[in-house]
């Protein structure tokens, strides 16, 4: 679950971008995976789907 108390600045989508590219760096995700449904993940994260949607837009423009 990422952290609900957010420094002052950053935003809980953020979190969970930082979240996402640590899994694909350290090889927990892969090229081709099927992500998790969008309620597993927000369970996961702790995250409302607005938040998740909103990482998800953030991670297309990467």
């Amino acid at each position: 679950m990422i952290e609900t108390q957010v420094s002052r600045g950053t935003r809980i989508y953020e979190k969970v971008v930082e979240k996402l590219k640590e899994s694909i760096s350290k090889g927990e995700i892969l090229p081709g995976d099927p992500l998790p449904s969008e309620r597993q993940l927000m369970d996961d994260f702790g995250v409302s789907r607005s938040s998740l949607r909103e990482a998800f837009r953030v991670m297309e423009l990467l």
